[in-house]
């Protein structure tokens, strides 16, 4: 008999590109696959580029808060986007969705529900139907840096519901295993440990385009406070007049910011900074090779997909000495302290002027890299269903 498993379309609405909705993509068209065990899903609606670019997905595009007015951005947008959905100005694909959950879990077939974001919509019917749940909790940057996101307590409410309901919480590092139990002063025998992956090594390399960037520093993601962008390249200034032609690719994260222009006007490093947008993972695989190497300076991350990637595709990676750094690069990588601008300018430097330091971090890179993949990110969630459903 088939273990049913429900996965529903959260994260799928929020993210057009990015890692929760990744590992989602990946848990439901590997796990698909696998003998045993049957998967449905509530994503009926996205615009999400995993699903989009996936024929086995017939998921129609739907109308999001980036679509409103014009695709403006102003203060209360969000606000005012709800309000057209209460009032039926606009549809809201969430309702038809959510009762296409309410269903699934009342209808007493689903063997494990596995929400994909923590909005606890789902709560009554799925204790109303003695259903488990399982939830994957990826960090807790909103409950260390909470001055930093507007109007988080009812984010961080929810969030608590889901986690503290949940049957099973996977987490995905030790680290933020270790932040859940301080926290949400949860059991250790309620939190599983399951890392994450990389899909970049499910590129074929003849759509791999090699730039000539290698006198290059590559910074990949968002520049959110946390990520110490502007940090990082205060503390590496000093760098452009010892290495002339020294570059900084910004790989995504969106536009520049005022307070980045700002300060790479200041800092005269205008013509040395350049912000680059990826339209998929060919794109990115490309920078990654084409850079000299990879630094990454962010104060806190559940995991750290991006040093993975970055091991996978040989290039060099300098990162912080904080988190869930140490667990995921091991000695593959050349660290810094995040909070001292002369240990992040000290390491960069190194690893930047030493030939020979790069060729023994890429290739420990790559036997670091391995350890990380999907076929074992799959094989630990199954076991935790089955070892969930055999505990009740």
């Amino acid at each position: 008999m088939k273990l049913k498993i429900l996965y529903d379309h959260q994260t799928f609405l929020e993210q057009v590109y990015g890692g929760i909705s990744r590992y989602y993509y990946e848990l439901i068209t590997k796990i698909s696959q696998r003998n045993n065990f049957y998967v449905e899903h509530s994503i009926l609606y996205s615009n999400n580029e995993y699903l989009r670019n996936d024929e086995t997905f017939n998921i129609e595009a739907f109308y999001s808060i980036n679509n409103f007015l014009n695709e403006k951005y102003f203060f209360g947008k969000n606000r005012l986007f709800n309000l057209f959905k209460k009032f039926k100005l606009v549809r809201d694909h969430s309702l038809e969705m959510e009762k296409f959950v309410k269903d699934r879990l009342l209808s007493g077939e689903i063997d494990i529900f596995h929400p994909t974001y923590y909005n606890p919509y789902y709560l009554e019917w799925a204790i109303k139907s003695n259903t488990p749940i399982v939830i994957t909790v990826y960090d807790l940057i909103h409950e260390k840096f909470s001055d930093y996101f507007p109007n988080v307590n009812r984010f961080l409410e929810r969030k608590k519901i889901c986690i503290e309901s949940a049957n099973k919480v996977i987490a995905i590092s030790e680290n933020t295993k270790r932040d859940l139990v301080d926290y949400y002063k949860l059991p250790e025998s309620k939190i599983e440990v399951i890392h994450l992956a990389s899909s970049l090594n499910q590129i074929k390399n003849e759509k791999i385009l090699r730039e000539d960037f290698s006198d290059s520093i590559l910074f990949v993601g968002n520049r959110s406070i946390y990520k110490n962008f502007q940090l990082f390249i205060k503390s590496i200034i000093p760098l452009f007049k010892e290495f002339p032609n020294l570059n900084i690719i910004v790989a995504g994260g969106g536009n520049i910011s005022s307070s980045e222009t700002k300060l790479l006007k200041e800092s005269q490093i205008e013509d040395k900074i350049f912000f680059k947008s990826f339209h998929n993972d060919s794109e990115l695989i490309s920078l990654y090779r084409s850079c000299r190497l990879f630094v990454f300076p962010s104060i806190y991350e559940g995991f750290g997909i991006p040093i993975i990637e970055s091991m996978q595709n040989g290039c060099p990676v300098v990162c912080s000495n904080t988190s869930s750094f140490l667990e995921v690069a091991g000695d593959a990588a050349f660290y810094f302290n995040p909070m001292e601008a002369e240990s992040i300018f000290e390491s960069v430097r190194e690893v930047y002027k030493n030939y020979n330091l790069r060729q023994e971090l890429i290739k420990k890179g790559f036997s670091r890299s391995q350890k990380f993949t999907w076929l074992s990110t799959i094989d630990q969630t199954l076991k935790c269903y089955k070892d969930l459903i055999n505990s009740i």
